[in-house]
């Protein structure tokens, strides 16, 4: 147990919580208080928000990292997004637009060449960009979320890939915007098979007028989420219903 307190020390002190002042600890606890104050000052005056901050830039600084080259790293990009402001009447125009798509015709010459496929490409590739450019004008991949490359007379060249192969019909919403290093693990290791990318597509638990969502898919054995445009999920998942 603790010695009782002295005779000398006062009673009233401690009962009205001034006892860190009858110990001098009062004075200590305000002298640092104003020594931070001072500092805190003398940041601001050096544009800093507060002396935290200017005491962290200048461990940064004294570890060699370059504050600047911190700054011009890329933030995480805008991904476009794009909400269904009518289901009921898109789904219904979803639905007779793929009534009357065309079929999946093939002729045989030297190799097996799709019927249209030039035609169908530029169609899918004018709906996708209508959707997944952002406001900033630029167009990332639905995979690995980087800006296209590069661009071909001022556009933004990407792949058109279909999602879901094995339709009995040709649906530009069928399709996805991808970099040209996605759009061949897509379609070379994709390990995904269609019948589970079709259950994940209509399966989602997500409402009818979400902005955007997420399917995950594994592509050369790693674990990727396609982001999808809320607009181009809803036609995509009604197309499905329907074949």
């Amino acid at each position: 147990m603790l010695d009782a307190a002295p005779e000398s020390f006062d009673k009233d002190v401690v009962q009205s919580n001034g006892w860190i002042e009858g110990v001098g600890l009062g004075a200590n606890a305000r002298t640092r208080s104003e020594e931070y104050q001072e500092k805190n000052r003398a940041a601001q005056n050096l544009k800093f928000k507060s002396a935290d901050v200017a005491e962290m830039c200048a461990k940064v600084a004294a570890s060699g990292l370059n504050p600047q080259e911190l700054l011009s790293k890329p933030k995480k990009p805008e991904m476009p997004e794009g909400a269904v402001i009518n289901p009921e009447r898109r789904r219904k125009r979803m639905q007779d637009d793929s009534a009357n798509a065309p079929d999946k015709e093939s002729v045989v010459r030297e190799r097996s060449i799709l019927v249209g496929i030039n035609e169908d490409t530029g169609k899918a590739k004018a709906y996708l960009r209508s959707i997944y450019m952002n406001h900033n004008d630029k167009f990332f991949c639905q995979c690995c979320r980087l800006d296209m490359p590069f661009r071909i007379e001022e556009l933004h060249y990407f792949e058109a890939v279909q999602c879901v192969r094995d339709l009995k019909k040709r649906h530009i919403e069928n399709r996805l915007a991808l970099c040209p290093t996605c759009s061949a693990m897509y379609q070379h290791a994709r390990m995904t098979v269609d019948s589970e990318m079709r259950h994940r597509i209509i399966s989602l638990n997500e409402p009818d007028t979400s902005p955007s969502v997420e399917i995950p898919i594994v592509l050369a054995r790693h674990d990727y989420r396609l982001h999808f445009v809320g607009k181009h999920w809803f036609d995509l998942k009604t197309i499905l219903e329907s074949e």
